[in-house]
Parts: C-alpha cells; structure tokens; sequence
C-alpha cells in the first residue's frame, strides 16, 4: 500500500502474538481471561484430543496454533469428525508454508 507502519521489533511481535504467552501476561496481570488449553505435543488419538478439550471448555471450542495469526488456523470444533478436518487443515497448511519458505 506504499503506507510506512510504525511496529515494534520482530521478535517483540511475535512473542506477543503467541497465545501462550499472553495468557501469563494476563495471569500476572489478575486479568480474566478465556479458558484455553495448551499442548506441548498435540494427541495423535482425535477421539482423546476431542475428550479432553470439550471437558476442559464445552462445546463448540476454537482450536489454534500458539502461533497462529490471521486466522488461517482458526477453527470452530463442535464434533470429532470437525477436529479431525481442522488437525489436516492446518499440517496441510503447514506443509505448504514450508515448501514457499525452502525455495
């Protein structure tokens, strides 16, 4: 567009984009704040990964990478089958990503 954008630094930017992160913020903070899970390593099982997060946040849910931006990971959850379409969205997603970024 030819505007100049006043940002902060990258690395500023993207921790503050990472979910995770900002939710220590707010828990410092004595800030409310969504309930959320977070995973080091996402359950292979969709049955168990679905079990776990409609217990922890009721259904429907938003699922998203800690990193995600702009919503292209984005996805609202309400049945196995919609988990298991938005866990292939986002590898293929991902794959695609990688392939633009190694040329």
């Amino acid at each position: 567009t030819g505007m100049p954008m006043l940002l902060p630094p990258f690395d500023v930017q993207e921790r503050l984009g990472n979910k995770i992160f900002l939710s220590e913020i707010c828990d410092k903070l004595g800030l409310t704040r969504n309930k959320s899970l977070a995973f080091e390593e996402v359950p292979k099982d969709v049955a168990e990964l679905f079990t776990k997060c409609k217990e922890a946040l009721g259904v429907p849910f938003i699922v998203q990478d800690a990193l995600g931006e702009s919503g292209w990971d984005t996805s609202l959850v309400g049945t196995e089958e919609e988990l298991q379409k938005a866990k292939k969205n986002k590898y293929k997603y991902s794959k695609t990503q990688d392939s633009k970024t190694k040329k």
